[in-house]
């Protein structure tokens, strides 16, 4: 998943306003078009709600842009932990499932000597 894919990961493609048309509206600052935008975007999504709720809760505004960067970052990161848990999880299994069958083969040979050697 490239970083353009990755950015979207949560925004429908409709109508949902960007973070920076959220800005822009949480500071008063927006267009006719963009006010209108966000709130249709309000009515129909209560994430964006909870998006706006969240900006207007941050006393410092001009660090959203650098939390937002960072919780992105922090995010990858977990995501490549648990992809790498996941492989990990697969090759445990594939050793499991080797050593079985090196036991199994074990009991047979054991097996065949004790019952048709003797």
């Amino acid at each position: 998943m490239n970083q353009e894919e990755f950015d979207k990961i949560f925004i429908d493609e409709k109508d949902t306003p960007s973070d920076h048309e959220l800005l822009q509206y949480a500071a008063d600052e927006a267009d006719a078009s963009t006010q209108h935008r966000v709130e249709s975007a309000l009515q129909d999504d209560p994430f964006v709600q909870d998006a706006l709720d969240g900006i207007s809760v941050m006393q410092q505004k001009e660090n959203i842009p650098a939390v937002i960067d960072l919780l992105n970052q922090k995010l990858h990161k977990d995501l490549r932990s648990r992809q790498k848990k996941s492989k990990r999880g697969i090759e445990n299994i594939n050793l499991i499932f080797l050593a079985c069958c090196v036991l199994l083969l074990i009991i047979l040979i054991v097996a065949y000597f004790y019952f048709f050697v003797n």
